[in-house]
């Protein structure tokens, strides 16, 4: 679950500082300067030589991580924005039954299990263009 924890603050004055320091006089560990990462061991380290007491702090920490690690994960890096034009043509059913030169029949038989089918919804069919071509194209081949 927790693979990497990185930009952690370990100054010795931060919660995190301090358990780098417990950690590093109990089983030798050092954070490593160019990342300062934890292991899933390390965590698991961790937690087995915190004190009872100082458990809640440290899930209350090991939560706050968690939900940084969900926003980086959830962030809309990559996402097209809402409204930006796209080079892939949504088709109908019959203007790609025009393109393969079939009747619109055999679009639908063709569109089961192909990536190039959209069905936003049960009823309604759409045709990514230039995924339809290219797959025309191996069809040739």
């Amino acid at each position: 679950m927790f693979g990497v924890l990185s930009a952690l603050d370990l100054s010795p004055f931060s919660f995190w500082g301090a358990m780098a320091s417990r950690l590093q006089a109990t089983r030798g560990w050092a954070p490593r300067r160019q990342e300062m990462a934890m292991t899933r061991t390390d965590i698991r380290g961790l937690v087995d030589t915190t004190p009872t007491i100082e458990l809640p702090l440290l899930i209350g920490e090991l939560e706050a991580a968690k939900a940084a690690a969900w926003t980086r994960l959830n962030a809309q890096v990559d996402r097209p924005q809402v409204g930006a034009v796209s080079d892939d043509r949504l088709l109908t059913p019959d203007e790609a039954a025009a393109i393969a030169g079939v009747k619109v029949t055999r679009i639908y038989a063709w569109a089961r299990g192909q990536r190039w089918a959209l069905r936003p919804s049960r009823k309604c069919l759409r045709v990514s263009e230039p995924a339809f071509r290219r797959w025309l194209r191996s069809r040739e081949a």
